[in-house]
């Protein structure tokens, strides 16, 4: 694998005249080490033809990148009344394009809800049922990165709402997504009704701000700033820290948990 710095020079020199079969470009099951590439050789010459020679370089990409830049100069010298060629050139990783670094949902979810939207939409497929829809962000939430959606839709039948929270879990990593989300026991802060909870223990009995009186159109959202403080928004508006000591990498965690039937994420990235 190439080092995490996404840059590797490699400056290689290739004399020969007859090479056969040097190498191959298959896959093998041999251990990845940090630096490492393969370079394979082939010579062919056919009958009253001249020799054409190839080769290929095989590697592994860095999570920093997803492309490689090649750049090759070779130059024939006469040596000892033999024609030799050289071949040098510069190796090094492109900058990784994160296409997926807008914010969005996970496609691991909840039994009961159905993503849409390109993953921006959230519907709670049984309205009946009051848990079962927990759902993720598609990546850990960057510091100082609101994490909001808008009510789309509810009903009116068990009088409490919604919960949004941020986790240590991401989804890639649990074999089943909880049905109800306080349940989880470590790394894990959530809101629901005015309560704030860590690991399903109350952080905060009475907070100001009421989930379940929020109404479609409504816009409810979290966001971890630079001092580790996990803040609530309200129809964009910072309502202040609610809990502290909040890990940097965290997943955000929004649940229909109540009479919210559909939300759209907001989020600016």
């Amino acid at each position: 694998m190439f080092p995490s710095s996404a840059l590797l020079l490699a400056t290689f020199s290739l004399f020969f005249a007859a090479l056969a079969n040097f190498g191959s470009t298959e896959c093998n099951t041999s251990p990845k080490t940090e630096q490492s590439f393969s370079l394979s050789l082939q010579s062919k010459k056919f009958e009253r033809e001249k020799w054409i020679n190839s080769f290929s370089l095989n590697g592994y990409l860095s999570n920093e990148s997803d492309a490689l830049l090649l750049d090759l100069q070779h130059e024939i010298v006469n040596c000892g009344g033999e024609r030799k060629f050289h071949i040098q050139g510069t190796l090094k990783e492109a900058p990784f394009k994160n296409l997926s670094d807008g914010l969005a949902f996970h496609p691991k979810c909840g039994i009961n809800v159905a993503l849409f939207n390109n993953g921006h939409s959230l519907k709670k497929l049984n309205v009946e049922d009051r848990i079962n829809g927990v759902v993720f962000t598609n990546r850990p939430l960057k510091i100082n990165e609101v994490f909001e959606v808008k009510v789309d839709n509810k009903i009116n039948k068990l009088g409490y709402f919604m919960g949004i929270g941020v986790t240590t879990h991401s989804p890639n990593e649990i074999e089943a997504i909880p049905g109800h989300y306080n349940g989880v026991k470590t790394g894990t802060w959530m809101l629901y009704h005015n309560h704030v909870f860590n690991n399903g223990n109350v952080l905060i009995k009475e907070n100001d701000q009421h989930l379940d009186k929020l109404q479609v159109g409504d816009r409810v959202g979290i966001m971890i700033s630079e001092f580790g403080s996990l803040h609530l928004f309200i129809n964009g508006a910072d309502k202040g820290p609610v809990a502290s000591g909040i890990p940097s990498s965290m997943s955000g965690i929004f649940e229909f948990y109540g009479d919210v039937a559909q939300v759209t994420l907001t989020s600016k990235t």
